[in-house]
């Protein structure tokens, strides 16, 4: 005979959009060590347009991004004396900037636009990188028809009413 107990009810889904629901996770990551021409590779094979550099002590060193890259190769090819001496990629870095899994949307929202690269890391409080959050993934929040847009909608009017 089947067992007529039903299964327990699932909780409410949060009202709070948080960092690791967005985050695109278990993103690329390169060696400082990395040369331009292997970087170059790595971002035309998997279609990405940022990565986290990390030092050979377990760092961050910083993000390169698709717009150094090419700014740098339009630079080549007009001054190539002046810029055949860049080789490494820790020479193009910007800054990263970090938010934690658990953060809200509005913290994700203040701190990407605070970024150089437009992009923040998701680490956890081991110091790992969980993830990356780039405009992309905003873009499908916002976009999407789901309880994740109306809570981004909440908490946007929540911060930005006085």
């Amino acid at each position: 005979m089947a067992d007529s107990a039903q299964a327990p009810a699932k909780p409410a889904p949060s009202t709070v959009t948080l960092a690791k629901d967005v985050m695109t996770p278990k993103p690329i990551i390169l060696e400082s060590s990395t040369d331009i021409e292997q970087a170059l590779e790595i971002f035309t094979k998997n279609k990405i347009s940022s990565v986290p550099v990390m030092t050979t002590m377990g760092e961050v060193a910083g993000q390169l991004t698709e717009l150094v890259l090419v700014r740098v190769m339009v630079l080549f090819q007009l001054q190539p004396e002046k810029y055949k001496k860049l080789v490494n990629i820790t020479e193009l870095l910007e800054p990263a900037f970090f938010v934690e899994p658990n953060d809200s949307i509005t913290t994700v929202i203040k701190t990407i636009m605070k970024s150089p690269s437009r992009r923040v890391l998701v680490k956890s409080a081991g110091r790992q990188i969980m993830g990356i959050i780039s405009p992309k993934d905003l873009m499908r929040v916002l976009m999407s028809d789901n309880e994740h847009k109306k809570a981004v909608q909440e908490s946007l009017q929540k911060a930005t009413t006085p």
